[in-house]
């Protein structure tokens, strides 16, 4: 006998716990789902106003200076939605707006409160060159979720109007700046070439010519160039690059630039000659050239930025468009149903479980056959799966239900009984099996009958099994037999427990009953002569088998311990505390096996692999 302390409550036994309460979880979740549904249904319905845009990317570029930075379209969306909840851009929806439509909403969170139902999300992101996006807003107002929506819309759409006419004006200006400063450049290095032409000898004078001449025709080929260049960018945003107005116009902006360059290289050739050369004169030269193709680039970048600033301003290079009106919906739409209902579920499987292994916790009970077994030091003769209330009392039913040994030979639970035969004491000896429990209700009196029924039929020896439980006796209503005469009257009596027995519809098996209701039935189980008639009966069957009472409520089970040859102790799985199991234990002398009665389907599958013997009678698998 095993006086270890009960064992503590860890993951293991609240697997088991939950898996035998899988009926009560199943409630806790249709009772949160339910709750789910009825909180979803005392939600206000909500109006949902929607209208979707259409963002591409522009076909104008977004800067034109020498390093513009390229935004993917999935971050343009990304900016919209922060643009959209921005506190200016819900400050301009509430200004747009009014008062009117506003006035559910509180005044002094407004938007706040739109910010919190206003929703921008893609709808078809498929192409890398546009996407289509939805703008709704939820309100129980349907006049308010049309003017957010439609506010919203026309919000997002001036906002990039003005920052991308903005950006155009400004890059427009920078081109205009660092034109002026080139050019600036080109005049100062002019006057400077100049005065080096002039300092030279006569013949480079000669070659060259006058030298305010020079510095007149290096302005004029300037401003000439500038207006070709004008020209044909205005061209080419009309016809291709092989029409023949393009193509005189390229002509002839390549020979005035030929013209610009062609004074500075007459110089050059001057200076060539020159026994003399002037290093500064040729690197003013290279920069002078340079600083001229410089001039041209810019200049043609400044056009595009003008025809961009026209295009932005005018709206044809819009990168928002409204793809389908603001609308309403027609009818008030609540909230995601499913969603509720989800949360109601799993809010109600946590608090039924954690009800259930709280209610666990405070009395922890024996679910297992290895758990039961490790801590008694016991052997566990028998593990009695889950049976029907009916089937346990045999009522209503013949014949009798709870003979299971009998009406059902291959169910999992009279193989579960024949399990007790191992430990019977050796034929012949006339060995008397006391079977009781903790406390009432673990399933003893159904237990002692299947035992005593199993020695009868698979073990063939001649079993007398008496009702010793005087305060609560139940083997006439298993047996479908009288209850008296029975052991009272045979105390009272004197009469041989073998004469009051009666035979049972179980071959070998007799029984005898509690007898009438005993006004003080402990002082029937001191009397000598019940000592005297269990010694005769012992000599005159094979095995007697003595349903006692439980050992907690009455002392009367602990008076027939005394007598017993052997004591099976039946523990109810999920029921009866470890506490109080092994304390009782501890008290019994006698050679001990136990019966661990109403284990649940998960747990008996795990440590029984006996389907083929379910036919009859399955395992019940509820609580």
């Amino acid at each position: 006998m095993s006086d270890a302390p009960a064992p503590g409550f860890d993951l293991r036994d609240a697997v088991l716990c939950l898996r035998r309460r899988a009926g009560w979880l199943a409630l806790a979740l249709a009772l949160g789902v339910a709750g789910g549904v009825a909180a979803h249904r005392l939600l206000p319905p909500r109006y949902v106003g929607e209208s979707t845009l259409l963002v591409e990317s522009s076909w104008v570029r977004d800067g034109f200076i020498d390093t513009p930075v390229a935004s993917s379209l999935r971050s343009q969306v990304q900016t919209l939605r922060h643009r959209l909840t921005s506190d200016r851009a819900l400050a301009g929806i509430v200004a747009a707006l009014g008062d009117a439509p506003l006035a559910a909403l509180p005044a002094a969170g407004r938007e706040g409160a739109l910010r919190k139902h206003l929703e921008l999300e893609v709808v078809d992101g498929a192409s890398p060159e546009a996407a289509v996006v939805r703008i709704a807003f939820r309100s129980p107002d349907r006049a308010l979720a049309l003017g957010v929506v439609r506010a919203s819309a026309e919000q997002l759409i001036a906002e990039r109007e003005a920052e991308r006419a903005s950006q155009a004006q400004a890059t427009e200006a920078l081109l205009a700046s660092q034109l002026r400063d080139l050019q600036a450049e080109l005049a100062s290095q002019a006057r400077e070439l100049d005065e080096i032409e002039l300092a030279r000898s006569g013949a480079a004078l000669g070659a060259s010519g006058d030298g305010g001449e020079v510095h007149t025709l290096r302005s004029s080929a300037l401003a000439s160039i500038q207006e070709l260049q004008s020209q044909l960018s205005r061209a080419e945003a009309v016809y291709t690059r092989r029409h023949p107005s393009v193509k005189q116009l390229r002509a002839e902006l390549a020979r005035r630039r030929a013209q610009l360059v062609a004074p500075a290289a007459t110089a050059a050739g001057v200076a060539a000659v020159s026994d003399e050369p002037s290093a500064r004169y040729r690197s003013l030269l290279r920069a002078y050239d340079t600083n001229v193709q410089s001039y041209a680039r810019l200049l043609g970048r400044q056009i595009e930025a003008a025809m961009g600033r026209r295009l932005e301003q005018s709206g044809a290079a819009l990168e928002l468009r409204v793809l389908r009106e603001p609308f309403v919906t027609p009818f008030p739409s609540p909230a995601h149903l499913p969603l509720f209902a989800g949360a109601g579920g799993a809010a109600g499987l946590a608090l039924g479980a954690a009800a259930l292994l709280a209610l666990a916790l405070r009395r922890p009970s024996f679910e297992s056959v290895e758990r039961l077994a490790a801590s008694s030091g016991l052997p566990v003769v028998a593990a009695i799966p889950l049976l029907g209330a009916a089937r346990a009392r045999g009522e209503r039913a013949a014949p009798p239900a709870g003979l299971l040994v009998d009406v059902a030979p291959q169910s999992i639970a009279a193989e579960q009984y024949r399990g007790f035969l191992p430990y019977l004491p050796s034929a012949g000896e006339g060995a008397l099996v006391l079977v009781t429990s903790a406390e009432r209700g673990e399933g003893k009196s159904l237990t002692a009958v299947n035992l005593a029924a199993s020695a009868a039929l698979d073990a063939g020896r001649r079993v007398l099994l008496v009702d010793a439980d005087l305060r609560c006796p139940t083997q006439h209503r298993l047996l479908r037999a009288e209850r008296a005469p029975g052991l009272c009257e045979a105390v009272e009596n004197g009469t041989p427990l073998a004469e009051m027995a009666r035979p049972t519809r179980v071959a070998n098996l007799f029984a005898v009953g509690a007898g009438r209701r005993c006004e003080n039935p402990l002082r029937v189980l001191e009397d000598e002569r019940f000592a005297a008639l269990l010694g005769a009966a012992r000599s005159a069957f094979d095995l007697v088998l003595v349903d006692a009472p439980p050992l907690l409520p009455v002392v009367d089970a602990r008076l027939l311990a005394r007598r017993a040859t052997m004591i099976v102790f039946v523990v109810r799985a999920d029921r009866t505390p470890r506490a109080v199991v092994l304390r009782t234990l501890g008290e019994l002398d006698a050679p001990v096996g136990i019966v661990l009665n109403g284990i649940g389907a998960s747990a008996y599958r795990r440590y029984y692999r006996s389907e083929p013997y379910g036919a009859a009678y399955p395992v019940q698998s509820g609580a």
